[in-house]
């Protein structure tokens, strides 16, 4: 799923979507997303609770669907 569709779901939910911004290429986190709610209305980072992550993007749309991942053996 694109990334832009599973930002319009989260925020549906009231969850926010953020990439890692880290730039070391070694580290876990690298390339994933995390996923948080934010609760003040005015969308301050202070407010921010983290709901899920690191996760990949195939991760990251199972979580917003309600789907399981798919796994291939």
């Amino acid at each position: 799923m694109e990334l832009d569709k599973l930002r319009h779901r989260a925020r549906k939910q009231g969850w926010r979507i953020q990439k890692c911004r880290t730039t070391n290429d070694r580290s876990p986190d690298y390339g994933k997303y995390y996923v948080f709610a934010v609760e003040a209305p005015a969308g301050q980072w202070r407010t921010r609770e983290y709901v899920a992550g690191p996760l990949t993007l195939e991760e990251l749309g199972a979580l917003i669907t309600n789907t399981p991942p798919q796994v291939t053996l």
